[in-house]
């Protein structure tokens, strides 16, 4: 997450188990060193503004603006390599536009995490 944080790539979980879930993924994240932020929305609020699917690892490659780019319904081996290259793709369409500000970024995120905890 940080060296993509770098490129001006950010990598943002959500996760749609329910509440007494929460300390089992933390684990999980914990012991695969996982830094990036883990959202939670046991309703499926969140993931419900994109896209309608019930399939679920779903990767969604989503511009700073919000516009869905990209979506994957599965995961396989190697997966990560082609995401990686799909956001580094969009963020390079973005070159010549203006950065969001960071905390503009950060502030989304809070607010996702304070309406889902």
């Amino acid at each position: 997450d940080a060296a993509l944080r770098a490129e001006g790539i950010r990598i943002l979980a959500v996760n749609v188990d329910q509440q007494h879930e929460r300390d089992a993924v933390g684990a999980l994240a914990e012991a695969h060193g996982w830094a990036f932020p883990i959202l939670f929305d046991p309703t499926r609020r969140a993931l419900g503004a994109y896209f309608s699917t019930r399939s679920i690892p779903v990767t969604a490659i989503i511009d700073p603006e919000g516009t869905l780019k990209e979506l994957h319904l599965s995961w396989d081996e190697g997966d990560s390599d082609q995401l990686l290259e799909e956001a580094r793709s969009v963020r390079a369409e973005r070159a010549g536009a203006p950065d969001l500000p960071q905390e503009t970024v950060g502030a989304a995120s809070a607010s996702e995490r304070s309406t889902n905890e």
